[in-house]
């Protein structure tokens, strides 16, 4: 592959693929010196590439300054060849645009639902609320999340409940009444939860807790 950037008052910009040919549909650009002579050159290649040109005084003539003998035989078509390039183009920026919208917009759910969960996580919450809530099918909303965040809706919104159990635990409140405060409606089941999360039981947490703050109290003074 090869580049080349063609001066003067006929400006081009292009880069030339040998295997390439039109039927194809390969289009390349370039921006270096080396290619003007190729394309007058070697005969194997000026068939096979298509120039996105520039034109300034000279019209018809730059084709033939640049590729000599090969150029197109008009103007007219030279300038065809250049609004076949340009829409090609802008299909191809519109697509990549397309790409970008969706990305964004599936970025924003993520993020959206995530502060929804970090405000609301006290509450009674199901994917299928969080669903309706967003306007978004069960089954999108999950697999966005996950591709997201790495991991489930279920489980996000299990680590904020705990992490809030934590903190009250940690400010004096008892486990029997900080779990109900977090979201959770079963003892049992919060009870299993905190003690595979943490290795130790909700209250052992709490007494670890007060033990290591008086230490360091005590340290302090």
């Amino acid at each position: 592959m090869q580049d080349s950037l063609c001066h003067g008052p006929f400006h081009c910009r292009a880069k030339i693929d040998t295997s390439a040919t039109r039927s194809s549909g390969h289009i390349w650009f370039f921006s270096t010196a080396g290619a003007m002579e190729t394309l007058q050159n070697d005969q194997r290649i000026w068939p096979n590439v298509w120039l996105r040109s520039i034109f300034t005084e000279e019209g018809e003539t730059g084709w033939r300054t640049c590729g000599k003998q090969k150029a197109p035989e008009t103007y007219g078509h030279a300038i065809n060849q250049l609004s076949v390039m340009s829409l090609f183009l802008v299909n191809l920026y519109n697509q990549d645009a397309e790409l970008q919208k969706q990305e964004t917009e599936n970025r924003s759910l993520t993020e959206n639902v995530t502060e929804y969960i970090n405000q609301h996580y006290a509450e009674s919450l199901t994917i299928d609320q969080l669903a309706e809530q967003f306007f978004v099918s069960k089954y999108h909303l999950m697999h966005e999340f996950s591709q997201k965040t790495g991991t489930s809706i279920y489980r996000y919104l299990m680590q904020q409940r705990l992490h809030a159990v934590c903190d009250l635990l940690e400010q004096g409140t008892v486990p029997n009444e900080a779990y109900l405060l977090c979201g959770f409606k079963d003892y049992a089941n919060f009870y299993r939860a905190f003690r595979s999360a943490y290795g130790q039981s909700p209250r052992e947490y709490a007494r670890a807790h007060r033990k290591a703050k008086a230490r360091t109290t005590k340290f302090c003074f």
